[in-house]
Parts: structure tokens; sequence; C-alpha cells
């Protein structure tokens, strides 16, 4: 008889624009023209590496540019405030992230000067913490490099239909970060589908499979996702759906795995 295998399948539901071929999907969203779309207002989780093309070098009175960078692209859905808190993954006063916003309503290669931009380093600052972002308290739209500033800048008014391009950057540590938006201006919502209106559920329903590929007692075999991906998309249109081994590479779009791929586990979430 052949071994059993688990595939549990967790959706993440979020927008991307595609502006450039397929070729440069697997890339990580270090540059403009790949910069993910924001949809709802959940918080997220992310990590960067490589500046890609140096492309704000110069456009802030913040100094600084591109080092671990990734793009996000806001567009606004009710007009309200734009703010927002980046923690880090590590709590090291050392690990510092900067940031910088563009808009609205601009295009890649013509992006302007930045509305708002902090490149406080917050170990130089004798920060007590090295959080980082916009808010409703702090008056300054920018500050830095280095020792200038507490590492928050001022909220935005900003109105529905606008654009904006917020680039995060770590010159300094390697951990992570986390994103949560505080303001009152929201994004447009994720695409919707029948299979997640529970707003308990978390998985799409487990796939149990047998190992059908030799050996058969190795809990390998190729698992063919095409019927799945049917599914999910349901009746919505403009939707596409790539499986990632982690949230992570599913967050930056990195790392297919492809509608046919084999599994590395007997049990194994995707």
């Amino acid at each position: 008889m052949n071994n059993t295998l688990n595939l549990t399948i967790k959706p993440i539901l979020f927008c991307v624009i595609y502006m450039i071929t397929l070729s440069s999907f697997a890339q990580e969203p270090n540059d403009c023209v790949i910069a993910v779309t924001v949809c709802g207002n959940s918080s997220f989780s992310f990590d960067v590496n490589g500046q890609g093309v140096e492309e704000i070098d110069g456009l802030s009175d913040c100094g600084s540019g591109e080092n671990n960078s990734i793009w996000f692209r806001l567009t606004i859905a009710t007009s309200g405030t734009l703010a927002f808190t980046l923690t880090p993954g590590s709590t090291s006063i050392n690990e510092d992230y900067d940031f910088f916003l563009f808009g609205p309503n601009v295009d890649c290669g013509n992006i302007g000067r930045t509305l708002r931009c902090s490149t406080t380093n917050p170990a130089a600052a004798n920060q007590g913490s090295n959080l980082t972002g916009m808010n409703t308290t702090d008056p300054d739209p920018d500050e830095g490099p280095g020792a200038d500033g507490d590492s928050f800048v001022s909220d935005l008014d900003v109105i529905a239909g606008e654009s904006y391009f917020l680039v995060i950057d770590r010159p300094v540590g390697n951990s992570p970060f986390s994103l949560e938006w505080t303001g009152t201006a929201t994004f447009p919502d994720s695409p919707s589908n029948p299979i997640l209106s529970n707003p308990n559920a978390t998985n799409l329903a487990d796939l149990e499979l047998c190992d059908g590929v030799f050996p058969f007692n190795d809990n390998i075999t190729e698992i063919n996702l095409t019927d799945l991906t049917q599914n999910i998309i349901n009746t919505e249109s403009d939707i596409a759906v790539t499986y990632h081994a982690s949230e992570s590479d599913a967050n930056i779009k990195t790392n297919l795995l492809g509608d046919i791929f084999n599994n590395t586990s007997p049990t194994q979430t995707i």
C-alpha cells in the first residue's frame, strides 16, 4: 500500500500588479516596476535582501538610499490619513530601518522628491526602541540621517484614488520587519472567494495524497494543484495564483513551486 502524504494549503490573498515580463516574476520587489501593491489594511511581515537598481539616492532631504529595500505601491480606496508603524524582527537598537514615501500619482522613473522620509539611526539617536514610521503626534515631515530625529514623522492626508510608492530600506542589520497600517485611509480589498468566506478559517481543506512515484516508500511524490488553482480563482477575473513554501516567499513573490511540484516532507504546509 502506498504511503499517505498530507498537504495543508494556507491561502494568502493580496494584490500584485505585474508591470514587466513574466521572466522577472521571481525577483524580489526591490525596484519600482515590481513593487508589491497593497490590498486591504492587514499587517505584513517581510524580509529585505539587496537594493536592486538604486532609484532614490538624492531624492530626499533625509540622505541615504537603497541598501536592502522593498517597494510598495499604495492605492487609496477611502480618504483619510496614511500612517504606519514598522517593527524590526530584532529588538536590537542597532537594527536600523529607513523609509521614503513618494507621490501622489507618480510613475517609476519620475517619482519626484519624497513627501515623507526617515533615516534616523536609532542607536546614534539614543532611542529607546528601533521602531519607525508615520504617526499623528510627530510634527516633522522628514528626519535624519544619523542622530537626527526620533525615528517617526507626521502622517499624511490622502485622497481616494491617489497612489503612492513606499520604499522600506534596511541600511544596518539583518532582521526582517513587520508593517502595521495605523492611519484612517484604506486600501482596496483583497480578491474575494467563497472558499475563504469564513473569517475564522485559515486553511483550505488538507489534501491527502498517496506516494505514486517510485520509490513508493519515501513519502515524496509529484503533486498537481491545477484543479485547486481553478477553485481558488472561482469566478474572479485578473487573478493569479502562485504556490510557495513559506509566507515570506509568498509575500515577496519568490521561489515559486509551480502548479506541479514534488513535496519535500510527508506533512507540508504550502
